[in-house]
């Protein structure tokens, strides 16, 4: 049975209101809840306080291969190894991550076969500071305006990690068909150009710098989401299609702006970028099934929705809200 809850259009991607994922999920609201992420990409909730690391792990699970995998430090503190404990206090968590990302990037750019979706519950929050969100296919708009539109289309970054990857920057999103783009702005060694060719060149040290702050301007202008956390906040990302970072305060110590934790799963990848059209098309979005949608106006929404929108320099005003039913 189709389990009711509404969604409230973000910035980027949309919340999730009325549904617990601390408790039993349909077989049906977890296909609709897929659905929702392929269309939107985002999709946030909040007041998860019940939801367990086991049950965190559970709903990964739900998502992509359903194979977790995670690269990173483990801390004697995470309750799994499938779980990424970050903190700002050393003692708490892993806390080097934080730093590497408070540039723009999506999880395991340096994987062969990057991270197919993130999920984040934020456990302790500090008291300023936003976890950033920003869609991939905004930012290549922005870059389809640009003289440099079809230099960049035939860029592949190289990864400055141990592993040395190589994936094209902009390449075909392998379940949803649409235009998305591989990168971490911090991370990346050099830019190769047609690589795979006999004409392949490696951008000079400049080049790749010029290219980098390319990227940034364009994600400047892109819209964004800022996520302003609270505690038992939960987040899943298909993390193919948004590009993230964490704000500078993510990392500050606890003495400044208090305690903060966060748990991360991610969701093992089975698809190379690549810049042919991938043929492994969700089924999902071949079997013509529209949830029953219905259009609230905002007016007619209890008031506790108004949360949503108290930063209105960075959030998008909405005149409804999407339920599925």
């Amino acid at each position: 049975m189709l389990q009711y809850y509404k969604l409230l259009p973000l910035p980027v991607g949309c919340q999730v209101l009325d549904l617990d994922l601390s408790n039993p999920i349909s077989e049906e609201t977890i296909t609709q809840l897929q659905r929702d992420l392929d269309e939107y990409k985002l999709l946030v909730f909040r007041d998860q306080h019940w939801l367990t690391p086991a049950r965190h792990i559970e709903v990964s699970k739900w998502f992509g291969s359903g194979q977790l995998e995670s690269t990173f430090c483990n801390h004697k503190k995470s309750p799994s190894n499938n779980i990424l404990r970050v903190s700002n206090d050393e003692r708490e968590g892993c806390t080097h991550v934080a730093m590497r990302g408070c540039s723009w990037h999506m999880d395991g750019s340096f994987m062969p076969e990057p991270f197919s979706h993130s999920l984040y519950h934020y456990i302790k929050v500090p008291s300023c500071g936003s976890h950033d969100f920003v869609d991939m296919s905004n930012v290549i708009s922005c870059l389809a305006k640009s003289n440099m539109a079809d230099i960049l289309n035939r860029l592949w970054m190289v990864s400055d990690s141990l592993t040395d990857a190589v994936h094209p920057l902009i390449y075909t999103h392998p379940t949803t068909s649409h235009l998305t783009m591989c990168f971490h702005l911090d991370m990346i060694d050099s830019f190769i150009l047609d690589y795979g060719s006999p004409a392949a060149r490696k951008l000079t040290a400049q080049e790749s710098r010029q290219i980098l702050q390319h990227l940034n301007e364009a994600v400047q202008k892109s819209a964004k989401y800022y996520h302003y956390y609270r505690p038992g906040d939960f987040i899943i990302a298909d993390n193919l299609a948004v590009a993230n970072k964490m704000s500078q305060e993510e990392h500050w110590h606890r003495d400044r702006v208090g305690l903060a934790i966060m748990h991360r799963t991610t969701v093992a990848g089975v698809f190379k970028p690549t810049k042919q059209p991938s043929r492994n098309i969700n089924p999902l979005k071949e079997e013509c099934i529209e949830p029953n949608y219905k259009l609230f106006k905002l007016a007619e929404v209890c008031s506790e929705l108004k949360e949503a929108f108290q930063d209105s320099s960075k959030t998008m005003e909405c005149n409804y809200i999407r339920s599925a039913g």
